[in-house]
Parts: C-alpha cells; structure tokens; sequence
C-alpha cells in the first residue's frame, strides 16, 4: 500500500485567503511518519483532506492505487471505512457506550475492513486491549467516560488500529496527556501496527517525538518541496 499526494491544493474562502499546496508526498506501506508544525500551520487540514472528510480544490490523492480525489461522498464514506483509520484530537469517543462498543464502532460501516479479522470480534478487541493495555476483563464494558484520559486516548487508538486499515491517520493524539502517557501511548500505538503493510501519520507540534519515527517532515518543508521516501529500514 502506498500513500501518494500530487500538487494538492485547498483553500478556505471564508478565512482570509488560508490556503495550502503540498507538491508531492509518497509514504510506502510500513512507514511511519511524523508531520511536524506549529498550530494554524494546516496540520488539521491536511490530514482531513487524506481521509476525505475535506475536499481538495486540485490535485490527487492516492491509497490502495486508488485516486480518491475522483470518488463521490457515498464512495469515500465507503472507502474510508475500509482504509483508513483515525485518531482524533477530540477522540470523539461515544461516552455512554462501553469500550469494546467504542472500538467496534471502527468496523461498523466497514465490511471488508471486518472480514480481514481471523478470529471473532470479541477475541480481536480483547487483544487490541491487551496489546494497548486496556484491562479487557475489568474495563471492557466500562462506559468510555468513565475512562482516564490516556485509557481513552487508547481506546481510540484501538478503535483506529482494529481491521488493519492500510492508512492510519492520528491528530495531535497526544496534546493532552503528560510526559509520561505521551511516552506509553506512541510504545504502543506502534507496537500495534502491522509494520509490513500499514502507513502511519501523526500531526504534532512535538519535536521530541521524532527519534519514534521512520521519517520526520517539517510542515514548512512539505508545503514547499517534493517529498518522497520508503518503508522502514
């Protein structure tokens, strides 16, 4: 699988002329990227723009050797579910539901991202919890809100992570937890990806986080220069 942007273009007419390009970026499948830039850079904006929640004004936007810049909205609804997973700032966790229901809800609108499990739901979600230490037993069916922020931080990376999307998208996942849960939750984030075959992308304003990364890229570079790389040594 393999992520690949040419001459993206978007603006936002509304907001005073804001507006970003970025030439060229590859990432090939097992790549781990770290997308490095100051608030209001366009950190937001691009990663909605590779998941299609925004819609680019010029350009193309490839996964899975498919142009998602041609898909109408009930296409990349469709596609999204199947290969792309997010992690959200806001985690848009649903609070009242438990947290095996939280993660499930990764493969709710998407049937081919579901038949990729080998074994049961139930036995998936208890070993993404196991493997992003969650307590299946004792939190499983704990309503999300009853959560701590970095379990609830974890349960949407699970969310994300569950059906091995080809492309995982996370945004800021860590501006609201301290040194230590920063630490913990990027071990195991990566520690949960398929390193054979999925992308990852994080947007941060965090340097220190770069030596975690296959490939740092500076937002300042990425809207100014081709940028082009490979899987992980």
């Amino acid at each position: 699988m393999t992520l690949q942007i040419d001459n993206l273009q978007f603006s936002y007419a509304s907001t005073g002329g804001f507006n970003l390009r970025v030439p060229s970026l590859t990432l090939e499948a097992g790549t781990t990227c770290l997308l490095l830039g100051p608030s209001g850079s366009g950190k937001s904006t691009f990663l909605s723009l590779l998941a299609g929640v925004l819609v680019a004004d010029h350009g193309r936007v490839a996964l899975a050797g498919q142009d998602m810049s041609q898909f109408s909205g009930a296409r990349m609804d469709r596609f999204r579910g199947t290969h792309i997973g997010f992690i959200y700032q806001t985690l848009n966790l649903i609070p009242w539901l438990s947290v095996r229901e939280n993660i499930a809800l990764g493969l709710a609108f998407a049937p081919q991202r579901r038949a990729r499990l080998k074994a049961s739901l139930g036995d998936i979600i208890s070993d993404f919890m196991t493997r992003l230490d969650l307590d299946a037993g004792a939190l499983g069916e704990q309503p999300a809100r009853l959560l701590s922020l970095g379990q609830q931080q974890r349960v949407a990376a699970a969310r994300a992570l569950v059906g091995a999307p080809d492309l995982v998208l996370a945004d800021e996942p860590s501006s609201a937890l301290d040194d230590a849960n920063t630490e913990k939750f990027f071990d195991l984030l990566i520690a949960g990806l398929d390193s054979q075959r999925q992308v990852l992308l994080v947007v941060s304003h965090d340097a220190r986080l770069a030596p975690r990364f296959d490939r740092v890229i500076k937002m300042e570079d990425l809207t100014k220069e081709p940028v082009t790389g490979g899987a992980r040594e």
